[in-house]
């Protein structure tokens, strides 16, 4: 009995080469469904596509920006020409940096609110539109974070564009319901991704992180993929427009006590007082963002 109703769906993922993405793909694969990966990162999209190849489901990369419209339109076309539908979409592909809001870029914030927002929105509208032509009673999971309503110092950026893709997901819900289309949210913590390995590895900031979580411990991507294979799933059938924090209980404590830490840590001094907001941060690295351009989810 296939109690998820998943088999042989066919999923798109987004940011599906690292972090969380990665763990739903592989998850999906799990279910032997038919998994889409979008992802800017070339190397890591061709190599998750090669460890499944041969297997008895199907899974292809396509490079693409979802924050271009023209590459979104693109990749959901060549979708349909391999699958012939969508059945599920789940956004995870996101970015974020930390800089002081005064010292902020315009391309930094640029960066941030279209790979986030507009990402998310280009995603959820090319998709939806197939799934009403097709009569698919899809479904549709989007990124945001506790950040939505709990703000970090020095993620102005990030902050506001999960609060916004919590709400984008609200009103799309209330729109595609008549459609039989569920549209929720997942509200991740501090999830062990690539990126946090690299802020947890400095030890005051990691202390003060885990005193956030009462379960004691950080998230591990699978914690938020079994999340999306229940939104995508049978069981999930009567769930749409919510916004759903999985973050082992650190929604419930806020993350004010290691807001210090960050801004310490950000002016590379050994010492300050220890109070928010104690001094000004250092001035963004234009040349380090356009050549890195970290990624976070």
């Amino acid at each position: 009995m296939d109690l998820l109703g998943l088999k042989n769906k066919v999923a798109i993922v987004t940011g599906g080469a690292s972090g969380i993405g990665r763990k739903t793909v592989e998850k999906f694969a799990e279910l032997k469904m038919k998994i889409a990966i979008a992802d800017m990162d070339e190397k890591l999209g061709e190599e998750i596509e090669t460890s499944f190849f041969g297997k008895d489901f199907e899974v292809f990369f396509h490079q693409t920006d979802v924050s271009d419209s023209q590459q979104v339109s693109s990749f959901v076309e060549v979708v349909l020409d391999r699958f012939k539908t969508i059945d599920i979409l789940v956004n995870c592909a996101g970015v974020g940096g930390l800089s002081n809001y005064i010292e902020i870029i315009e391309e930094e914030w640029d960066w941030t609110i279209n790979t986030n927002l507009k990402g998310t929105h280009l995603m959820c509208l090319a998709v939806a539109k197939v799934m009403i032509e097709k009569g698919v009673k899809g479904r549709i999971v989007n990124m945001s974070s506790i950040n939505d309503q709990i703000p970090v110092v020095g993620e102005t950026a990030y902050a506001t564009s999960k609060a916004a893709i919590t709400g984008l997901t609200k009103s799309i819900a209330l729109e595609l319901a008549p459609y039989g289309i569920n549209v929720n949210a997942i509200r991740p913590g501090a999830i062990d991704t690539p990126l946090m390995k690299e802020v947890l590895e400095i030890p005051d900031l990691s202390h003060a992180l885990l005193r956030q979580i009462p379960r004691g411990r950080f998230g591990q991507p699978e914690d938020v993929a079994k999340v999306i294979v229940f939104l995508v799933s049978d069981l999930a059938e009567w769930i749409t427009g919510a916004a759903i924090p999985v973050s082992g209980g650190m929604h419930l404590v806020g993350e004010a006590s290691y807001n210090y830490y960050f801004e310490r840590e950000m002016q590379h001094e050994d010492q300050l007082p220890d109070l928010p907001f104690s001094r000004p941060w250092k001035t963004f690295d234009v040349e380090k963002f356009r050549t890195q351009k970290p990624s976070r989810d």
